[in-house]
């Protein structure tokens, strides 16, 4: 049963997310705060999925998600907030969170969002990149550290040749989010475009 923890200072948004995910076999526990979901973290057993809102009342969500990448904290991050402006999402995708849901949202789709991102997340810890045979098997880690999980998938993605459209359906994402997820992953590989992006995953051995 895969545990999620949800924080969010909007108590009953909170509480009603808490009790649908755990009616879809989910186990969810809930933080008001940065700090709460810090103690839970340090606290709880082992935190499958984050789901963050952007507009917290002591760090913001972005600064929690920064501060857990630069400790390590692999797990797939779902961040939820009211803007919708291209910027930020790129700038949420940038800070190293993996999808982007703008409020008010539908409960279904952040069911299936996180839903890909844990079927994403189990496939890389087997080794499984989505079908890809090229996997991380090389090249420079710390360049391959600045990813996070989900432009890693669409930079996998790219590698099949496949267009915005088919990356949005194959990621059950949007096709805007995926657009912010490519001009993400290009600034952090330094590439002029996303054949370039693709060149430098071949040269790096994590495309065959």
């Amino acid at each position: 049963m895969p545990t999620l923890l949800i924080v969010e200072d909007n108590l009953p948004l909170a509480q009603c997310l808490r009790l649908e995910l755990e009616a879809e076999g989910f186990k969810a526990v809930t933080a008001p705060d940065a700090a709460g979901a810090l103690l839970q973290l340090q606290a709880s057993e082992a935190v499958d999925l984050l789901v963050v809102d952007w507009d917290l009342p002591d760090l913001s969500g972005l600064e929690l998600v920064l501060r857990l990448r630069k400790h390590n904290f692999q797990q797939p991050v779902l961040m939820l907030t009211g803007h919708d402006e291209v910027d930020r999402k790129v700038l949420a995708l940038e800070s190293g969170a993996d999808d982007y849901m703008v409020k008010p949202f539908s409960f279904d789709e952040l069911q299936a969002r996180i839903q890909a991102l844990l079927r994403r997340s189990t496939a890389l810890d087997c080794g499984d990149n989505g079908g890809n045979n090229g996997g991380d098997n090389g090249g420079d880690p710390r360049l391959r550290s600045l990813l996070s999980q989900r432009e890693w998938d669409v930079l996998m993605e790219l590698g099949q040749g496949q267009s915005n459209v088919e990356i949005a359906e194959a990621l059950f994402v949007s096709q805007e989010t995926i657009k912010s997820h490519i001009k993400a992953l290009l600034q952090k590989l330094k590439a002029k475009d996303r054949t370039h992006a693709v060149v430098i995953a071949f040269q790096q051995g994590w495309l065959h």
